[in-house]
């Protein structure tokens, strides 16, 4: 999800409508499986599909040139130790000083383009594409197929952020599982070189030999709409009858 701190952006949480729907039921053999975290015939509302996201933001697997963060997290640290609240956001300003927000479960890649330097603190440019940028109340209210959250919510930014102030250093984390509080460092940010493409991808998914598996948890926004659509790209391989 995105979020604007700008006059007129609207926010959808102070909107209070309720719609339900279901996912329905599918074989288990005999064809693809699309992969999708919501249970056939289970309503879908936004409070279940805010709790994917939630699952999600704090479930992603960051992998780079060198490394690769499991339930990636950023924080800023001094020496060696992490000070603060260990965020699954990217948080910082584009030239214009628009303060943007970016959650995890929705950035594709990111990559930093240059950094500058001022006394107080140094900051660098990401380069951003995320998708999809709806929120759980858009989702569920409009119901978009695959091909339209591609067309309408895939969006890239560039938005500058302070990899080091006066808190220290900004650093990727790592956990063993999602939702625990302990964290592990797992790299600097300025040691990840400019141009280096930073990927992300889902921690209940799993690619082996050109097919996924795996449960699909956090992968929020694939509802009925949009697994039903014949370009969405999670399913698991055909199964033997």
């Amino acid at each position: 999800m995105l979020r604007q701190n700008s006059k007129g952006f609207l926010v959808s949480i102070l909107l209070l409508q309720l719609q339900v729907f279901s996912l329905p039921a599918m074989p288990d053999g005999g064809g693809r499986r699309e992969i999708t975290p919501y249970q056939p015939n289970s309503p879908i509302t936004v409070a279940t599909v805010g709790k994917q996201k939630s699952i999600g933001d704090g479930s992603m697997i960051l992998t780079f040139a060198g490394g690769r963060c499991a339930n990636v997290g950023l924080a800023y640290t001094r020496n060696n130790e992490i000070r603060g609240k260990v965020s699954r956001s990217l948080v910082g300003e584009t030239d214009n000083k628009e303060r943007l927000t970016i959650d995890f479960s929705v950035i594709e890649k990111m990559s930093i383009l240059r950094t500058t330097e001022s006394p107080t603190a140094t900051k660098a440019l990401f380069k951003v594409s995320a998708m999809p940028l709806i929120t759980p109340l858009q989702l569920v209210n409009t119901r978009p197929t695959y091909s339209e959250l591609v067309e309408k919510y895939r969006k890239t930014y560039e938005i500058w952020v302070e990899t080091k102030n006066n808190l220290g250093t900004l650093s990727l984390t790592s956990s063993s599982a999602p939702g625990i509080t302990r964290s592990d460092l797992c790299g600097k940010v300025e040691s990840i070189s400019t141009g280096s493409e930073m990927v992300f991808s889902y921690g209940d998914l799993t690619l082996k030999n050109g097919h996924w598996f795996g449960g699909g948890k956090g992968l929020w926004w694939a509802i009925p709409s949009v697994i039903g659509d014949t370009k969405y790209p999670y399913r698991r391989p055909a199964m033997a009858n």
